[in-house]
């Protein structure tokens, strides 16, 4: 089996010495891969390939060690900087910068207005599991059977956690470059769509159909049981106990309740809801629910 190496490289453009850093994984470190920068691309393009010369900057043995050094190096000023082609900052999950971001959201709404390109997408994926079933099948089972071992769960966990970190790393670096203004619009705008009738109706078929599945809902009993812990119980009963003892706070959530309840249907949804200690059979008889 051959060797795999996380490589940190620079390429340099003999024409302008602009560079571009990147991160590539890899069985031969002095291959001839320049990068995958849309900038880079272009210039390569425009300059051809032998304006170009890579230089392998750092050799790892696993990719994280290879992604915590490109974000190292690739950080948001150096890719404010004039002198390199790089657009988004290094790691799992770089943010663009804040040019590069309106240029891809111009790019984005021309390419949804395209339904041909859609329709194009949704086609070249069926094709691609219609045409090889057993392929897709195999796919499936060999993650099933690695995820029954314990050194597969072990890997799953560890890439799960590496993955999450990455992620939250990478959202809290988008969110700290944004100005005042785009995070004010962002918020609006997603408060926007969750307020809309169809997003609300299209959550719920969601959560129903996953509901509809006892080993989910299993799952998801067996996850509120267990995240219960001890010291969790202890910290909310706490919580509670400073906010009952705040003046008012009994009054506030009293006049919350009697608004909730102005309305028929909320006044009919309460009247639904089972009450504390009443069993399933219990609530069916007293609401007539089948």
């Amino acid at each position: 089996m051959p060797i795999l190496f996380y490589t940190v490289y620079k390429t340099t453009c003999v024409v302008n010495n602009k560079i571009y850093i990147g991160a590539h994984k890899t069985t031969d470190p002095n291959d001839s891969y320049l990068g995958s920068g849309s900038a880079l691309k272009a210039a390569v393009k425009k300059y051809g390939r032998s304006s170009f010369r890579k230089e392998v900057l750092f050799a790892f043995h696993t990719q994280g060690e290879m992604l915590r050094k490109e974000q190292e190096l690739v950080t948001m000023d150096f890719c404010l900087q004039d002198s390199n082609y790089n657009l988004k900052v290094g790691g799992r999950y770089g943010t663009h910068t804040p040019a590069a971001r309106k240029k891809i959201a111009e790019a984005s709404r021309v390419a949804q207005n395209r339904p041909e390109m859609l329709d194009e997408n949704r086609q070249r994926g069926r094709k691609r599991f219609s045409e090889n079933p057993e392929g897709f099948n195999s796919f499936l089972e060999a993650g099933r059977k690695a995820s029954r071992s314990p050194k597969g769960r072990e890997r799953a966990r560890q890439t799960l956690a590496e993955s999450t970190q990455g992620r939250t790393e990478g959202l809290l670096r988008s969110w700290a470059s944004y100005t005042a203004e785009e995070r004010e619009a962002r918020i609006q705008k997603t408060a926007e769509v969750c307020r809309t009738d169809e997003y609300r109706a299209k959550m719920s078929r969601v959560v129903k159909g996953r509901l509809a599945d006892p080993e989910v809902k299993e799952k998801l009993r067996e996850g509120v049981k267990s995240s219960w812990t001890p010291e969790r119980r202890k910290k909310h009963s706490e919580e509670m106990k400073k906010r009952h003892a705040q003046p008012g706070y009994k009054a506030r959530i009293g006049a919350l309740i009697a608004a909730a309840q102005e309305t028929p249907e909320a006044r009919r949804k309460m009247a639904l809801r089972r009450r504390r200690g009443e069993s399933v059979e219990e609530w069916k008889a007293r609401t007539g629910v089948p």
